[in-house]
């Protein structure tokens, strides 16, 4: 009897505890917001504008249309000029697969600026975002060593190198 006592009261215990303490994901979760928040603010601050802007999408896409019309016209004027023995078409059917490759590098070029511009503008913003907050929390850490040398000193000439 006495053990389902204590069984029940330890239990009740751990249920009080862990009632009132905030368990290690809602810390983290608050910890995430906070620190995601902060990251928003510092974005503001900074004046980064949001990649997802109308004209940036529009030409992601114009890219990626290019890309796949270059490819198109490319193997396009290349069967044509394999389909033929007139020369003068044959030379037609060459220019407008040569046309169709630099449509396509056009595209690509377009599609990469377009797409990595947005993954490396927030991934700067996180970095500098990430070491000033290194820095802050140095200094804070520096701050409170100087802190505690200087009890520690005052500490001594108080109690003469008892401490």
């Amino acid at each position: 009897m006495s053990a389902e006592t204590t069984t029940t009261t330890s239990t009740a215990a751990n249920t009080m505890n862990t009632a009132t303490t905030p368990t290690d994901t809602e810390t983290s979760t608050a910890t995430a917001t906070d620190r995601s928040d902060r990251f928003r603010a510092e974005l503001t601050r900074l004046r980064i504008r949001d990649p997802r802007t109308r004209l940036d999408a529009q030409l992601l896409r114009l890219g990626v249309v290019l890309m796949a019309l270059g490819i198109l016209l490319a193997v396009f004027g290349y069967t044509i000029s394999h389909a033929t023995t007139n020369p003068l078409q044959q030379r037609d059917a060459l220019n407008m697969s040569l046309i169709g490759v630099c449509v396509t590098v056009t595209g690509t070029a377009l599609f990469l600026r377009y797409s990595l511009t947005g993954f490396l503008r927030f991934w700067l913003a996180r970095i500098l975002f990430e070491q000033r907050e290194q820095h802050e929390q140095r200094e804070q850490r520096e701050q409170r060593e100087q802190r505690e040398q200087r009890e520690q000193q005052a500490c001594l000439a108080e109690r003469g190198g008892a401490c």
